[in-house]
Formats: structure tokens, sequence, C-alpha cells
């Protein structure tokens, strides 16, 4: 057998290196996310179903965007370790505009159309009104979120993973403050409500961008370029990056359809049975952000080692993240079931069925917790990193909108089933299927890709 050089002790430092500070910006940003939700809770269910479906549509532009980054982060990690510098900037730069344009179409739509957007997910008319409000606000964020993001993901896959930490811990003090101050109408500002936290997310959004950009000029950092670097890429290059990206595009825009399809389902069921829903998602984050860090660490370890050339490196890391995985989901599935009252407590819901109903969907989920989760690990982490977008996609889209979708509708429309077991049966449906075909694939070896080499 292969020795590697991941033996377990440089193999976990280096993962809790890079996973922590990961882990830790994105619990960040989940906290903001559940900082908002308990303040618009506390305006009733309308305006927290608004915000969840206003949500769902800023969802599609973070998953297109995703799809730029993570087909672009394919090529920034092996290109990295292979030291070859001028493909990172290439890759980062268009992957940079491609995001941009992917904001100011989403910005215009919603700009324009945000009624008939949200109408897509509910036929109540005072959630469609609340929740086109606050899109047409919240929309005006795109822009710099895009920017920021990909900015934060390019410094990531090179192992600046305190940068994007720092940033992201002012944004998150932005947010909290301004959505105190014009929810509620405090420090002399006006009471907004649902408005004001629209207001708030914008600001914070700026701020971000401001900070990223400011810290890239001050460092001289490569993820500052000017227009014409972007439009000088070589035709060669483009046909390797969209030959990587585009399968990614399409099964995070893809998976993307599948996702808002259930929360088309899921809203359909009344506002009372949603807010449970935004609720629960907004919690279940708070433990998900550890498994995004290890899942890019995971994802950068991989990269790099491909680009040196260390095929049986990626190998023996990929077989350890699994493991890892399968403890993590164990672990902090038990402890999320054991906070999940105290943290409901906190958010002052409405009424106490959803109350009741936020926490047996948690319930269920702190059970399915490893099952979801290696999932996440293969297709993302493992079968992406290793630059197998176009099989990853198909096995991730595929189950999804050909199997979980069906019985999603199936469930919510034909069986009439319980919200409750509406939710956890698409769950079950969609884990049992794609898990292992997903492990068959990694097992076959043939997700290992050497992408640097012209």
């Amino acid at each position: 057998m292969t020795k590697t050089r991941y033996q377990v002790p440089g193999f976990y430092s280096r993962m809790l290196a890079l996973a922590i500070p990961i882990a830790l910006q994105n619990m960040l940003a989940s906290c903001a996310g559940l900082v908002d939700t308990a303040m618009v809770a506390r305006l009733g269910n309308v305006a927290t179903s608004a915000v969840g479906i206003g949500g769902k549509w800023s969802f599609v532009l973070q998953m297109i965007t995703f799809g730029f980054c993570s087909g672009g982060s394919v090529l920034i990690s092996q290109y990295w370790g292979a030291q070859d510098h001028k493909g990172v900037k290439r890759a980062y730069s268009l992957g940079m505009g491609l995001c941009l344009l992917a904001a100011v179409v989403y910005n215009l739509a919603a700009a324009l159309f945000p009624y008939e957007m949200i109408s897509l997910f509910t036929d109540e008319e005072a959630v469609r009104l609340a929740g086109a409000q606050y899109l047409q606000t919240v929309c005006w964020g795109a822009l710099p979120l895009s920017f920021a993001t990909i900015a934060n993901m390019a410094r990531r896959c090179t192992e600046d993973v305190r940068t994007p930490l720092v940033i992201s811990g002012v944004s998150v003090c932005v947010n909290t403050f301004f959505n105190w101050c014009l929810i509620y109408g405090k420090c002399g500002l006006p009471r907004l409500g649902l408005q004001g936290a629209a207001i708030a997310t914008v600001i914070s959004q700026i701020v971000q961008a401001v900070l990223v950009l400011w810290v890239g000029l001050r460092q001289r950092h490569y993820t500052i370029f000017g227009l014409g670097e972007m439009v000088r890429i070589p035709v060669e290059f483009l046909k390797k990056y969209f030959h990587v990206a585009l399968p990614v595009i399409c099964n995070e825009t893809l998976w993307c359809v599948g996702f808002n399809i259930y929360a088309i389902i899921y809203a359909h069921q009344g506002s009372e049975n949603y807010a449970a829903y935004t609720l629960y998602s907004s919690i279940e984050n708070l433990v998900f952000v550890f498994f995004v860090g290890a899942c890019n660490a995971c994802s950068i370890m991989i990269g790099k080692s491909i680009g040196q050339g260390l095929l049986e490196d990626a190998r023996a890391i990929a077989r350890k993240m699994l493991a890892v995985f399968l403890t993590m989901g164990a672990v902090l599935g038990a402890a999320l079931f054991a906070i999940r009252w105290p943290v409901i407590n906190l958010m002052g819901v409405e009424s106490a069925y959803t109350a009741r109903l936020t926490a047996s969907i948690l319930a269920f989920y702190c059970c399915w917790c490893p099952m979801r989760q290696l999932n996440y690990v293969l297709v993302v982490g493992i079968l992406r990193a290793g630059g197998d977008t176009r099989v990853s996609a198909l096995l991730d889209v595929g189950v999804t909108l050909l199997w979980g979708a069906p019985w999603c509708f199936l469930l919510g429309y034909v069986f009439r089933v319980p919200f409750l077991w509406l939710v956890c049966g698409t769950f079950i449906a969609e884990d049992v299927v794609k898990l292992p075909l997903c492990l068959w694939r990694m097992k076959s070896g043939k997700w290992l890709h050497t992408l640097t080499v012209e």
C-alpha cells in the first residue's frame, strides 16, 4: 500500500488549520441569518414566511455564484499546488466577471418583477406583498455580495483563510446593528419592520465588499486586477475553465431548481408550516457551517495534492474525510438535538404549533445528519475537487430532480402527509439513493483528474 504524506497528525492539523477559520466565517454568516430570522419572527408568521421565500431567490443567486466559485476553485487549488500563479489569476478573474454578470441579471429581475417572483412560491396574498417588498430592496446587495463571495473564495483556495474570517466578522456586526436599529426604530432611526431587515442586509453586503477591495489594494493582492486582464484570457484557457466550471454551474443551478421545487411545495402547505421550515433552516445552519468548513478544507487539500501530482495523497484524504464527516454528523447532530428548544425559545415564535413543528423537524435532522452530510462531502469536497465535475453533477442533480422532487410532489399533493413527514420523507428519498452512487464513483478512482497540464 502506498504511503502518503497525510498521516494522522499531519492530516488533522492541516485540515483543522483550514477548516476552523472557514467554519467560523460561515458560522458568523449563519448567526447573522439566525439573528435576522429571530428579529423578523417577532413580527409574525407572515413576515417570517416572506423573508424565507425572498431568501429562496437570493439563494438562487448564491448557488449560481457558488457554481462559478466552485468551478474556479477546482482550477485555482490545482494551479496553486503547481505554483502556477498566472493560472490562479486567470481562473479568478474569469470567475469574477461571470459572477458579476449573474448578479446584474438577478438584480434587474428582482427589482422589476418582485411580486411575480414571490408568487411562484405562495398563493397567500399577505405573504406575496410582504415578500415582494422585501425582495425589491434586498436585491440591491447582489453585486457587492457576489464580488466579496468570489474574492473570499479565491483567498481560501490559496490558503488565506484568516482575511475572509475577519471581514465576515465585521459584516455580521454591521448587519446585526442595523437590523436592531431599522426593524425596531433604535438610535434615532425610523422603525421600518421587514423593510428595515432588507436595508440592513444591503448595508452589510456593501461594507463587506468595500473591506475586501480595501484589503486587496493594501496588500496588492492578485484578487485586484484591471478590466483588461479579464478580457485577455487565452481561448484555450477559456475552454478548460468552462470544461470544468460548466458542469458545476449547471449542477448548482439545477440543484437549486430542485431545492426550490421543494420550497414551493412546502410553502403551499401554509404560512405556519413554512415559518417552521424557515426557522429550522436558520437553526440547522448553526451546525452546517462546521461541515462547510471541513468540506472546503477537504477540497483545498485534494486540489493542491492533485496539482502537485500526489494522486495517492488525494485518495487518502478522501477516505479520511468520510470518517471525519461520519463522526461530525453524529456528534453535531446530538449537540443540536440538545440545544434545539433553548434556541427556539429565544426566537420568540408567534405560535406554539410553529415552535413544536420546528423542534420536530430539527429532531429528525439530528438523527439523519450523518447520512445527509456524507453526500455533501462526496459531491462537493471529493468528486468535484478531483475535477470530476460532470459525473458529480449528474449524480447530484439527477437524484434531486428525477427522484427527490417527484417524491416531494407525491407526498405533498397526492398523499397529503403531515408537514413533518413531507420534509422527512423528501430527505430520506433523496439521500438513500445518492449515497451509494457517490461512494461507488469514489471507489472507482475515476474522479481524479489533473487539470494543470496544458
